[in-house]
């Protein structure tokens, strides 16, 4: 099976920038959010979480539900973390690498309303609007990625987003 990926803005074309923060001002949120995560700590709402974050050194209050994670080990996990991620289309062929300044448009994600294109009317979507969705997008030549673009409302919310998942 041949792997074709996607190139974006090619030909030497320069790429757009918008640069909010300094280097130093994201080097600051870096350090910052370090020393929340081990001091404060992130509420997780998985017990298997929780006890495989302890079981590697965080401290774990199971009835609050909060692990505060040493910098130790997010420095670990990130130094873990590949430099190259690759998204896969829906034909399992063709893929995109999110790394380095490559930029990628999306379909959009998680609206929990719709405006039905054939009657204007703005509603709740159902699982057909999302896999007519999908079809559009695929067809986009600017569009990279489809996430779950819409919520549908004809499932159980609890499992709305992986509901999305399988149409697409």
């Amino acid at each position: 099976m041949s792997k074709e990926i996607v190139e974006v803005g090619g030909g030497g074309l320069a790429k757009p920038r918008i640069k909010v923060l300094s280097d130093e001002e994201i080097l600051e949120i870096h350090w910052r959010s370090l020393s929340i995560l081990s001091k404060v700590g992130v509420k997780v709402d998985h017990k298997e979480a929780l006890e495989l974050l302890k079981s590697i050194g965080s401290e774990v209050n199971l009835n609050s539900r909060v692990a505060k994670i040493p910098e130790y080990i997010v420095k670990e996990a990130l130094d873990k973390t590949p430099n190259i991620v690759r998204l896969y289309y829906r034909d399992g062929k063709r893929f995109i690498e999110l790394y380095g300044d490559n930029t990628y448009f999306d379909v959009g994600s998680a609206a929990y309303y719709y405006m039905d294109y054939k009657t204007n009317e703005i509603r709740r979507p159902v699982s057909r609007d999302l896999a007519e969705v999908a079809k559009v997008a695929d067809f986009l030549p600017n569009t990279h990625i489809m996430s779950t673009a819409l919520v549908p409302s004809d499932v159980p919310e609890i499992i709305a987003d992986r509901w999305g998942e399988c149409i697409l």
